[in-house]
């Protein structure tokens, strides 16, 4: 009765329960077993339920978003700030209004597939650019850094990852190309107005050589003419 006592408990969860008075001395060994058994477990419990607790603030105050998810596109848990980047309030608005995360979160789909192709040769992705479709439909750029975890026969069962909102700097890239592009074409146009400034300054410059020129002649023509003058 006392070991059924003490088997309940642990089963129950608790495992410091001890009972000394056990009438049996042959038992007494057995007990100490358990007890020393017991111990250990709720240990490794207390150790666990730390794990837990800091993994669970980790996942809930990280300013990146957090998500795991299978190969086939189901959710299976987004943190808070996965949910804010994507414009959701909380992660299960995101969980249950995304049933396609092809389909209603890539702008480009086929993405999707690049995105998989490559954790499935590498077992990672890294700095993985993508744009995404927010609660709103205004788009987002984000970078996928992401693992898979595969199954017994070597195929991806279950995708762990990072999101971080990388729209900033990608506005800024876009306007840096833009402003690169802009400043080609003002080069262009102006090297084009220098170079019809430079064919206007040689068309002139060649009416005044040809006017040297002429002067010349007529100056050689007109001694020529003196020259041949009778003198008084």
């Amino acid at each position: 009765q006392h070991l059924g006592n003490i088997a309940n408990s642990y089963r129950a969860g608790s495992y410091l329960t001890r009972d000394n008075h056990i009438a049996v001395k042959e038992f007494r060994p057995f007990l100490s077993v358990m007890e020393g058994m017991g111990e250990t477990i709720h240990a490794q419990m207390t150790d666990l339920k730390e794990s837990e607790m800091k993994y669970r603030s980790i996942f809930e105050n990280a300013v990146e978003g957090i998500f795991k998810t299978t190969v086939m596109g189901d959710w299976i848990s987004v943190n808070p700030a996965m949910a804010e980047i994507l414009g959701y309030i909380s992660g299960e608005d995101l969980i249950r209004e995304v049933k396609d995360i092809k389909g209603q979160l890539y702008v480009h789909p086929e993405m999707r597939y690049d995105f998989l192709k490559e954790l499935s040769d590498n077992g990672r992705v890294q700095g993985f650019e993508a744009e995404f479709y927010r609660r709103d439909q205004s788009r987002i750029w984000v970078e996928i850094n992401a693992r898979a975890i595969f199954d017994d026969h070597g195929k991806i069962s279950v995708i762990e990852g990072f999101i971080v909102d990388i729209n900033k700097r990608k506005m800024m890239e876009l306007e840096l190309r833009q402003s690169k592009t802009q400043l080609e074409q003002r080069v262009r146009e102006r090297t084009h107005e220098l170079e019809e400034e430079t064919k206007k300054l040689e068309r002139i410059n060649g009416l005044f050589i040809d006017r040297e020129l002429r002067m010349k002649e007529l100056k050689k023509e007109n001694r020529a003419l003196m020259g041949k003058l009778p003198k008084n």
